[in-house]
């Protein structure tokens, strides 16, 4: 007989070990994006509740994540999808209408077969004109955390339309989630997003899944980082998740070409097993001790860079070849990425193949 259950993959107690596996390295502090603690979430209700999920440990274990002085821990939480309405709410006033003002089901599609992808299910949208109501009891419950950090998943990159008869708009729609976030401020909250359009962007404090290049289309000759620069300086950046490239390397140096944070996504140490067969197959190599040494290594090199112009707007970037550019910023600083396969020579100074070097002003 099929049944739901929940399966911890990452325990509190699995994340603060993470981060005492770091403890002794000279890495100073980790931001950290706890996801799927939310037990309504989890289950895919409307996230009206700040509850975290039992399998996931006690509740003093996770107070005792919160307050680990190796990082600053946001709790995700995605109001977007629901897949299973609880009793208050149900689908013919609370999710988003097609312009038929029906309540549509959306489905994941594979995309070797073009068919929507049974693991994953359906799910329906939240309609935005409930945001407020569900954002104000969901941050009325978060604070009984106690937590100054939180996470607001795809909320600054996902926006979506509801045909309802009120007649909305989509810029409607956009005001509402930047409602949200100015709540979350408002109650002193730092923020977290993945991804982050404009009208989101200026609310967070941190930005995770920035665009490091383009979709390599025909039609495009050179990637420029133009989103770096509007934000580099004034919001910390990360680009993907460097373990779960194609190209771990390429993803190094395009992390390094465009000032962005490293970013790496870890799952306990059975994690990744218990995930084989399921819809969360691509969160592979995923054991952050194989990772480790990688990791403080490229750290120990870019943490000057990251101490000079962290809060540094980048001024300028240009190609010196079809593969090596140069990013320019504020206090003169100067970072140079070679995506060739032979080295190359900038003032005199070699900058090896497939790597980078900087000059601190």
């Amino acid at each position: 007989i099929p049944v739901m259950k929940e399966v911890a993959v990452t325990t509190y107690e699995q994340a603060g070990q993470m981060l005492e596996y770091f403890q002794d390295t000279p890495v100073e502090r980790f931001v950290l994006k706890y996801s799927g603690w939310n037990r309504d979430a989890v289950q895919g209700k409307t996230v009206d509740n700040a509850a975290a999920v039992g399998a996931l440990g006690s509740k003093k274990e996770l107070r005792s994540l919160l307050e680990n002085k190796k990082a600053a821990v946001y709790l995700d939480s995605d109001f977007s999808a629901v897949r299973k309405w609880q009793l208050g709410y149900g689908k013919k006033n609370y999710a988003a209408k097609s312009i038929s003002n029906i309540p549509t089901a959306l489905s994941v599609f594979n995309i070797a077969t073009t068919f929507p992808d049974k693991n994953q299910g359906s799910y329906w949208l939240l309609s935005p004109w409930k945001l407020k109501e569900i954002g104000d009891k969901f941050l009325q419950s978060y604070q009984k955390l106690q937590n100054p950090n939180i996470s607001l998943g795809d909320a600054g990159s996902l926006l979506y339309s509801d045909y309802s008869p009120e007649n909305k708009t989509r810029d409607d729609a956009k005001e509402n989630w930047a409602a949200l976030m100015e709540s979350c401020t408002a109650q002193g909250l730092s923020v977290l997003l993945s991804g982050g359009n404009a009208y989101a962007a200026v609310y967070a404090d941190h930005l995770l899944d920035t665009p490091v290049s383009s979709s390599r289309c025909d039609v495009f000759d050179r990637d420029i980082p133009f989103y770096q620069m509007v934000f580099h300086g004034y919001i910390r950046l990360a680009g993907r998740a460097i373990n779960h490239a194609q190209d771990t390397n390429t993803a190094l140096l395009q992390t390094v070409q465009t000032g962005a944070y490293m970013q790496y996504c870890f799952l306990g140490s059975d994690g990744q097993d218990v995930l084989s067969g399921t819809a969360y197959t691509s969160l592979y190599s995923t054991d952050y001790t194989v990772w480790k040494e990688q990791m403080v290594s490229e750290y120990q090199r870019l943490a000057p860079l990251y101490r000079r112009v962290g809060d540094q707007e980048m001024q300028r970037f240009s190609y010196l070849t079809d593969k090596v550019t140069l990013t320019e910023y504020a206090d003169g600083t100067r970072v140079v990425v070679n995506f060739s396969d032979e080295p190359f020579v900038y003032n005199d100074e070699e900058v090896g193949a497939k790597d980078y070097a900087f000059w601190l002003s």
